[in-house]
């Protein structure tokens, strides 16, 4: 049986606020120091931006992604283009912030998966989960915002749940 399940807003903006805490309170992994000055500055106006983005996203269809896409590209090129030699660093946290977003989003989504379930009167638990995970393997800030896009406009995980009951002794 295959359930469809719609995550919800709170899981959404759950991501993004984990994403824009993402290097302010803490150390980056990619960076060697703390965020400060202009470059926070950099950093927060990007993330600003790609934000404003995603919010757009998260409410389109497939159909926008393509002018999204553009205009997420388009609004960080600008921020980059100020930072000037510090890009690569605002890049980088960037792309910190972007991966905190995915992996927030998708620890959102698997919470909506039930841990029981009710079939003919019978209460069945969660036994056993199977996820596949895809690893991209990049450096790039554009193929980041393209996943988080992507997800974002309708992207789907599929989760292999086993369900059993619990007094079910098996052979």
């Amino acid at each position: 049986m295959e359930i469809e399940t719609i995550v919800d807003e709170s899981s959404f903006e759950t991501a993004l606020r984990m994403a824009r805490d993402t290097g302010t309170r803490t150390k980056l992994r990619s960076l060697s120091a703390p965020l400060q000055g202009a470059m926070l500055g950099w950093v927060d106006e990007a993330w600003d931006r790609v934000e404003a983005v995603l919010r757009k996203a998260y409410r389109a269809s497939r159909d926008a992604l393509g002018g999204l896409r553009q205009e997420a590209l388009a609004a960080v090129d600008s921020v980059l283009a100020k930072a000037g030699q510090k890009a690569s660093e605002v890049e980088a946290a960037l792309r910190e912030k972007i991966e905190a977003y995915l992996r927030n989003f998708v620890d959102g989504a698997l919470k909506r998966v039930p841990a029981a379930i009710d079939v003919g009167g019978s209460s069945l638990s969660l036994a056993k989960v199977q996820l596949t995970h895809k690893l991209v393997m990049t450096g790039s800030l554009k193929t980041s915002l393209d996943g988080a896009l992507m997800l974002t406009t309708g992207g789907e995980l599929t989760v292999q749940g086993e369900y059993v009951r619990p007094d079910w002794k098996q052979a």
